[in-house]
């Protein structure tokens, strides 16, 4: 049940995220601010693929960044004037995901495909938001 949960709010946000690119909205402002929250408070819950509610910590940082990145395409949406600078952190945060994720033999056997297709999705959309 979890996992549907966040493969919901993930394809949500994400394709907010990439309407962002194209169209000024409230509504998608409001979308990627709560998605932003959600991965922050349960993106170690909603990422971790075990079924226990053990704190993970690297499931937590991954968590963290999707919700630099969204805040990032929420400050894309305003033209925040630090935007170039979390676009960076964005970058650090998710090429420090991918890391950890290829990295950690403990999640590797869990099973991570979903998880890195997800962080390479979104560091190609700070990537195209950078050089558009």
């Amino acid at each position: 049940m979890k996992k549907q949960i966040e493969r919901i709010l993930f394809i949500v946000a994400f394709l907010v995220c990439v309407l962002s690119l194209f169209i000024e909205s409230n509504i998608l402002n409001a979308i990627l601010i709560i998605s932003s929250i959600a991965y922050l408070f349960l993106g170690w819950y909603l990422l971790n693929p075990n079924d226990g509610k053990k704190f993970d910590f690297v499931f937590f940082i991954i968590g963290y960044s999707y919700a630099t990145l969204f805040v990032t395409a929420f400050l894309n949406i305003v033209e925040w004037p630090l935007l170039k600078e979390f676009q960076i952190s964005a970058i650090c945060f998710l090429i420090l995901s991918g890391i950890l994720l290829i990295s950690i033999e403990r999640i590797r056997i869990k099973g991570i495909i979903e998880n890195l297709t997800k962080t390479i999705l979104l560091l190609a959309w700070v990537i195209i938001d950078i050089l558009k």
